[in-house]
């Protein structure tokens, strides 16, 4: 293990960009630059327009429909402003507009993570009822991801809001009952979950980026990772767990 001494400069980059979609393919961009951020977020103005209402909040930036968030740290400000220098011109090619450049402990800062951490809660408050899909896949398969969403949202008839870090390609992805019924919800619910698991496998990716797997998609779970490999992690779960009595049906089914 190596310890690196804390860093004396420390800046957060919010860029606009024309749309979400802009601003997600410059992220492995940025990341080819050289630059090594400490933290890559993405989201959209729709996701920030429903913090906007439900915390009755103004978002600091006016310009642009995507933005990503980017985190900055360094022991010098020359080498800080150097690697903000690379990522920025990275950005170019992608219609981004000025970085709003903020001291990582500044009140503008604050509000701009007050915001993005807030996100799950808006979307909670805009609809009655709200599942999630957390799936994960390479940085660049992120903007296929949200073409499907975008085309499930009008294949279904259901409002999918959605955000993620950017930097490692988890996602999270909200389904909204809104005015539909329960028997609805839930029956259009598992084909939006089926077919965000067939896109995240189709894109080398996984079932879930942070979030666990546990009793909600369990069902989903030999299908996506195939009948082989689960029968070998069930014979591995019975070797510590002979009597599957320790967290019994987690994960996946044991018959």
């Amino acid at each position: 293990m190596r310890l690196y001494p804390r860093p004396k400069q420390s800046i957060n980059a919010i860029i606009p960009f024309p749309n979400l979609d802009k601003a997600i393919k410059s992220v492995p961009a940025i990341l080819a630059s050289g630059v090594v951020p400490t933290t890559v977020e993405f989201m959209g103005r729709k996701v920030i327009s429903l913090w906007e209402k439900y915390y009755d909040e103004k978002f600091p930036i006016a310009n642009g429909d995507g933005f990503i968030i980017l985190g900055l740290d360094s022991l010098t400000k020359e080498e800080l402003d150097a690697e903000l220098k690379l990522a920025l011109a990275a950005t170019k090619k992608f219609k981004a507009a000025d970085a709003v450049i903020l001291d990582a402990n500044s009140e503008e800062a604050k509000k701009i993570w007050t915001c993005r951490e807030a996100l799950l809660l808006a979307i909670q408050k805009s609809t009655p009822k709200m599942d999630e899909v957390d799936i994960c896949v390479p940085i660049n398969h992120i903007p296929d991801v949200l073409h499907r969403v975008d085309e499930l949202e009008q294949e279904v008839g259901m409002r999918i809001p959605n955000f993620g870090h950017a930097g490692d390609g988890n996602l999270h992805i909200y389904l909204c009952s809104d005015a539909m019924s329960d028997e609805e919800f839930e029956q259009k619910s598992h084909y939006v979950i089926t077919e965000l698991y067939k896109t995240a496998k189709a894109l080398d990716g996984n079932m879930s980026g942070e979030h666990g797997i546990g009793y909600a998609c369990k069902d989903w779970f030999e299908d996506f990772y195939g009948h082989d490999y689960t029968e070998l992690l069930r014979k591995i779960k019975h070797v510590f767990d002979p009597n599957y009595v320790l967290n019994p049906d987690k994960i996946f089914p044991m018959e």
